[in-house]
């Protein structure tokens, strides 16, 4: 176990160091520093996704090392196929690192398109870090095995940080083209360098100054000693609201940037016009059938809407989707329950 852990830190760390890597580049990097956590002997695949509309999901940047050409084309006829993306992705979503069995359950008992073509090549199950970020866009890094994986909690706990890490840099990365800004530099031993106005507090500089200390103590001695203690150590964010990452100046001196990184709730304006007014309606009370009364369209486009609205706004249920609403427009629900 200590060896996976020290295989997962050093997974963790080049994800957030190459700001200047295109996609392409990211992927690749961040498949090849898996690999030695995760290859049982078939190899690694990673690839970029983007599930805002889980009818329609994007993969992109597909990068392998070590697959067979029949496990990869077998993989790729699995991942085309309609019944793939619209029947697995939200329960495949829900997973952030773990078995594909263990995800997907029953599902994958019954999912043809992977017993077709995976199951031939000899591939029974995958394991897999899928990151997430807030805005449904994404990476996998996957391996596959040839028998059904058991994973332990304590394997499943260690594949989990791994993958918060991931999903951190994966957003960091996003918000660094519109420029994550920095709000504080620090020293390596956690002494403020410059601060901007949100980190100038007391409590602030001091949460900024145990984070420095704890990276540095499990990026160090401790990753040699104690690799799953370092892992556990070095949290995602710090305080909630920033990303620590390193900076070298031309003069060789090192700091500790902490940048703005902190997770967006969902937003509706990532509902289109059509799907905002089903969710809305939905919202106060109206029932799926009386939706497509009042817009004079059929029940499965009211479904397909309200569908493609919960996916957006990261929500599971009716009910769940009419409180955001009710939240964010200030409307009150009429008489009527939810479908």
């Amino acid at each position: 176990m200590a060896r996976g852990a020290r295989a997962l830190m050093d997974t963790a760390e080049p994800a957030y160091a190459p700001r200047g890597q295109d996609d392409a580049a990211w992927v690749r990097s961040v498949v090849a520093a898996v690999r030695p956590a995760l290859d049982a002997g078939e190899g690694v695949l990673g690839w970029l996704y983007d599930a805002r509309d889980t009818t329609h999901v994007r993969l992109s940047h597909l990068t392998q090392l070590g697959v067979r050409a029949t496990v990869l084309e077998a993989f790729e006829q699995v991942a085309a196929h309609p019944a793939t993306m619209t029947g697995l992705m939200a329960l495949y979503e829900r997973t952030p690192a773990g078995s594909f069995s263990g995800s997907l359950g029953a599902h994958l008992d019954h999912h043809r398109p992977w017993h077709r073509n995976m199951v031939p090549t000899g591939v029974r199950d995958l394991v897999v870090v899928n990151v997430l970020d807030d805005s449904h866009r994404g990476l996998v890094v996957c391996a596959p095995r040839r028998a059904r994986l058991e994973l332990s909690p304590a394997r499943a706990a260690l594949l989990q940080r791994a993958a918060a890490h991931l999903a951190e840099a994966h957003r960091l990365r996003q918000r660094s083209v519109e420029g994550a800004r920095a709000e504080a530099w620090l020293s390596p031993a956690g002494w403020g360098e410059h601060a901007e106005e949100h980190a100038r507090s007391a409590q602030m500089r001091a949460e900024l100054a145990r984070a420095v200390r704890s990276l540095e103590l499990a990026r160090g001695r401790l990753r040699r000693t104690s690799p799953e203690e370092a892992l556990e150590l070095w949290r995602t964010m710090a305080a909630g609201h920033w990303t620590l990452v390193d900076e070298v100046e031309r003069d060789g001196r090192r700091y500790v940037l902490a940048r703005v990184n902190a997770p967006e709730p969902p937003t509706l304006t990532a509902l289109s016009a059509r799907e905002r007014t089903v969710a809305e309606l939905v919202a106060l009370g109206h029932s799926n059938k009386h939706i497509a009364y009042e817009l004079g369209v059929s029940l499965s486009s009211v479904a397909t809407h309200l569908r493609r609205a919960k996916a957006k706004l990261q929500v599971t249920s009716s009910a769940a989707l009419a409180r955001l609403m009710l939240r964010n427009t200030g409307a009150r629900p009429e008489d009527g329950g939810l479908d």
